[in-house]
């Protein structure tokens, strides 16, 4: 549809004529991928895609790497699923999709996402009970990882002047089974300092 001719038109146009002019490779390795959302109803799913993008050209005899996440639109057309949009997943903020599944799941993806937000959000004036908030979503192994980093998290906003706020992106089923869901979380975060 739409994304097909865009995609065509822009792969034809102008980053044809570069591409061939500087000689340039790309090649994309999808690392990760989850389901956001799943419509039966308008055949429809928002997946989540962590990947490496490799590009070399006629100034980089090495490959450049980027990671990049994309937020994927597929649409069911017949049997196949196909690409209806495509964006960077770090630019949308999707507080109005739903996760497919059983409760259970959707209640680990809410306790997923609430998890990763305490996890990115530290204040120095509320720091001890931001912490312990943040502990509350960890495991047992992951709880003693994060408590034996917390003197220098502390000591690093305090020298730098800064908190630590973040928000939750998106969150991505990658997989299900008994008593575990592994989530896909991109969010972002960086340093508020007081002025």
């Amino acid at each position: 549809g739409v994304f097909q001719a865009g995609y065509d038109a822009s792969m034809r146009g102008s980053v044809q004529q570069q591409a061939l002019h500087n000689h340039t490779v790309q090649s994309c390795t999808v690392q990760r991928a989850g389901i956001v959302s799943l419509d039966a109803d308008t055949q429809q799913a928002v997946v989540l895609v962590f990947a490496v993008l490799s590009l070399t050209d006629s100034t980089h005899a090495d490959a450049q790497l980027s990671p990049i996440s994309l937020n994927v639109t597929m649409q069911r057309i017949g049997t196949s699923w196909l690409i209806a949009s495509m964006s960077d997943a770090g630019q949308l903020v999707r507080t109005d999709l739903s996760p497919p599944g059983t409760p259970d799941l959707i209640a680990a993806v809410a306790a997923g996402r609430t998890a990763v937000n305490n996890l990115i959000n530290y204040r120095r004036g509320s720091f001890a009970s931001d912490f312990e908030r943040s502990l509350s979503g960890l495991g047992s192994t992951a709880a003693a990882q994060q408590r034996a980093n917390e003197p220098s998290i502390h000591d690093a906003m305090n020298s730098g002047g800064y908190d630590l706020v973040g928000n939750v992106v998106e969150v991505a089923i990658e997989d299900a089974g008994f008593g575990a869901a592994t989530l896909l979380v991109i969010g972002d975060r960086y340093q508020a300092t007081d002025d």
